[in-house]
């Protein structure tokens, strides 16, 4: 059985960032860009252990964050984590389920955080979906935009509680 060593620290990478700052970049942190290649690096090994065996279209892999980022510039978004700005509650949503989901689909159809456990039920069967009376749910399935990307199915406003933590909450 073969191992493939993971990457202890990713000191070459921001070594090779470091080298790629130019004067003018909106985005200069050599850190931030190492952390980030190594994710796309490992979720790409991941993504080829699937289809190595066999169980790509069987799988929803879903790629999501908390809420807006700290690491620097969030541009094109205003703001950063803790701010009520998009950088402060946007955030990215990547689905890849090959046969279900078009490659190169882009939709705007809005997704909470509430909302994936709904959808995963759903995916699931409904098999552990308790009785709206018994337990209502705040979110709502996006199943339906998973399978058709145009789809636009109905829900409720999406409100959110700011307690105000800009002052701790926007430091990295």
């Amino acid at each position: 059985k073969r191992t493939v060593p993971l990457r202890p620290v990713v000191f070459d990478l921001v070594a090779h960032y470091e080298q790629r700052i130019r004067d003018g970049q909106r985005h200069r942190n050599p850190v931030y860009a190492a952390m980030i290649h190594n994710l796309d690096e490992n979720v790409g090994r991941v993504l080829a252990k699937l289809v190595q065996r066999g169980l790509a279209d069987r799988s929803l892999v879903v790629f999501t964050s908390d809420n807006g980022g700290t690491h620097g510039d969030n541009f094109p978004l205003r703001g950063k984590k803790g701010m009520f700005t998009e950088g402060g509650v946007r955030v990215p949503l990547i689905a890849y389920w090959p046969g279900v989901i078009p490659p190169n689909t882009i939709t705007d159809y809005m997704v909470h955080s509430v909302d994936y456990y709904p959808t995963y039920l759903e995916l699931a069967g409904n098999k552990w979906l308790p009785p709206e009376a018994e337990h209502p749910l705040d979110g709502r399935s996006f199943a339906e935009v998973l399978r058709k990307p145009d789809a636009r199915p109905g829900r409720k406003p999406v409100f959110y509680l700011f307690p105000g933590y800009l002052d701790v909450r926007a430091q990295p």
